[in-house]
């Protein structure tokens, strides 16, 4: 019988979309060494980067149960004074029930995030692929995401063409796309600053590209791939006044790559701003069935499909994160 598979986070071995690679169950981080005087290959732990990994993943479990443990404890407490304390359709039972609701949207979609990154790293995420408009899903985002923004004190601008930009791709995971790229530049920049989403087409390289840039807290230029890793991601951003386990650009390197495009992130330095460029194929298509799909997508169309909501009105309030 073949042992099921699990995800391994071997930083000196990436072979998946988001740098997973598939082990199976009970497979060590060891390497074959030869005695001394012997020639038999003696299968002794070889340490060598195991500690980095070790850490990385404790650190990630922390985080994770952390992530879990405080929306539990905020609702049951609240729970509680539901049931002993708070009058029945009062305001303090409409305020907790609130609260609560927000609390189980938050931990809804850090499962389903967790859910994905498993997905994504086992090849198991399937694609419901359709002719798209990139512009009208851009312009969606955007519509989305304005009251984050707004509410942050930030400004975001788009720069979206009125022509259709035509892509082949799911279009729930390129919204997600989108949303986490916006959230993650409402998150990280300053009130006061702003954020533009621009969308353009690239003919002589047959692609649709996608920038978003901000001003925010920035990153060294060297980490520009580092930030795609969901482990380093997570280690070396959050901090205790921060919520969430940093694997949106994560989830956003794999879905891109799973429609055959690229993503980029590229910083000045620290407090110098962001700017994160998508890539995704254009697809050909006939006047027809252009028409057709505008039909599909507009809202309401026979194709069109409920967007992920963002995660700006659900998630628990919390301060504004010093790092990207």
């Amino acid at each position: 019988m073949t042992p099921p598979t699990i995800l391994s986070w071997d930083q000196a071995d990436r072979t998946g979309p988001l740098g997973f690679e598939a082990r199976p169950r009970g497979a060590h981080l060891t390497s074959p060494r030869v005695a001394a005087g012997s020639d038999e290959p003696s299968h002794t732990k070889d340490v060598t980067g195991v500690p980095d990994v070790e850490d990385g993943k404790d650190r990630f479990l922390a985080t994770l149960f952390h992530e879990l443990r405080s929306p539990v404890a905020t609702a049951r407490s609240w729970l509680f004074i539901l049931q002993k304390q708070a009058a029945p359709g009062g305001e303090e039972a409409r305020h907790g029930l609130e609260v609560i609701d927000r609390q189980l949207a938050f931990l809804a979609r850090l499962i389903e995030d967790l859910l994905d990154v498993s997905r994504i790293g086992e090849g198991k995420l399937r694609l419901e692929r359709t002719c798209l408009d990139l512009a009208e899903l851009a312009r969606g985002a955007v519509e989305d995401h304005g009251a984050r923004f707004a509410v942050n004190g930030l400004e975001l601008r788009a720069e979206i063409p009125r022509e259709p930009l035509w892509v082949h791709g799911d279009g729930a995971r390129l919204t997600q796309v989108m949303g986490n790229l916006l959230q993650n530049a409402a998150k990280f920049t300053p009130r006061g600053g702003c954020a533009v989403l621009a969308i353009e087409a690239e003919p002589a390289a047959g692609v649709a590209c996608l920038r978003l840039r901000d001003t925010g807290s920035g990153f060294d230029p060297s980490l520009g791939e580092t930030l795609f890793r969901p482990f380093e991601q997570a280690e070396t951003n959050f901090a205790r006044s921060e919520r969430g386990l940093g694997l949106g650009l994560a989830l956003v390197k794999g879905i891109v790559e799973l429609h055959g495009g690229t993503v980029e992130a590229w910083s000045e330095g620290p407090g110098r701003g962001a700017e994160f460029v998508v890539r995704l194929p254009l697809a050909s298509i006939t006047p027809k069935e252009a028409t057709e799909s505008s039909a599909r997508q507009a809202p309401g169309g026979q194709g069109s499909r409920e967007r992920r909501p963002p995660s700006g009105g659900t998630e628990p309030r919390s301060r504004a994160p010093r790092r990207r």
